[in-house]
């Protein structure tokens, strides 16, 4: 199969989504201007390789191999094993009132990769493992957006600047830029229900050599059950618990990441 072929095999798994999981051929077609003979081929190669699965009618969901492929990376991804118990630790100091996260960018949004959550926490939080989120509101984003390149800064400012704006990180380009070099020098980002509105976020990157920002490790605190003085103990406690993580990824503990 030719470059070309392989990169519209992508397109079909990403027409699946949450607000329209299943499809049928005809409809991939007109979706993705392909002929029905490249897209019937396209499913039957999807299907043998278990991507995807008939169903009913001659539609088609998602397969069991991305079920498959999800128990590898929740059992033996280097980086993943590293982050849990430290994790973990950041829950104690909690007393279980909260949610660690780790997250990733992922095409242009934040995704959460791994969860940790505290046996008291009450509370919703929209940030769940394999969920892409906005990369301009909470802590856990814009900690991230705060530390990616300007090149890529300056591209997103392009294509999304009144959502910017409706975010409250600036009205021009100028502003955004302001914004961003504040939360750099802080070193850290607390946002307060601006995700899920009783919950108050705090996060901090997660750096590879001090130049390229590889995600956030954070902390959703339920509202009703802490003060400002918490937030202000808990931010040294995440970022030292980033630093560790980050030592590990030096040594080389998550190497996929290179």
């Amino acid at each position: 199969m030719t470059a070309g072929g392989t990169h519209r095999i992508f397109d079909v798994l990403r027409l699946f989504t949450e607000q329209k999981p299943v499809w049928t051929v005809e409809e991939a077609m007109e979706h993705l201007g392909t002929s029905i003979s490249t897209t019937y081929r396209y499913f039957r190669l999807l299907c043998k390789e278990g991507m995807l699965d008939p169903i009913a009618e001659a539609k088609y969901v998602l397969g069991p191999a991305f079920i498959e492929y999800d128990h590898k990376i929740r059992t033996a991804d280097p980086l993943l094993q590293t982050a849990k118990p430290i994790m973990k630790y950041l829950i104690s100091q909690t007393k279980g009132h909260a949610v660690a996260m780790l997250a990733r960018v992922y095409r242009d949004q934040v995704m959460c990769v791994h969860q940790e959550v505290g046996e008291l926490f009450e509370t919703n939080v929209s940030y769940e493992r394999g969920l892409k989120r906005p990369m301009y509101k909470g802590a856990t984003s814009k900690i991230i957006l705060a530390y990616l390149s300007t090149k890529n800064l300056r591209r997103l400012y392009e294509q999304d600047a009144e959502q910017i704006r409706l975010d409250g990180l600036g009205s021009d380009w100028n502003e955004f830029k302001a914004a961003l070099k504040l939360i750099r020098k802080a070193g850290s980002c607390v946002s307060y229900g601006e995700v899920d509105a009783n919950n108050i976020g705090i996060a901090v990157p997660v750096m590879r050599e001090e130049s390229e920002v590889l995600g956030s490790l954070s902390l959703v605190l339920d509202a009703n059950h802490v003060d400002e003085r918490a937030v202000t103990r808990l931010i040294p406690v995440l970022l030292g618990a980033a630093k560790e993580l980050e030592l590990d990824i030096a040594r080389g503990d998550a190497t996929h990441l290179s």
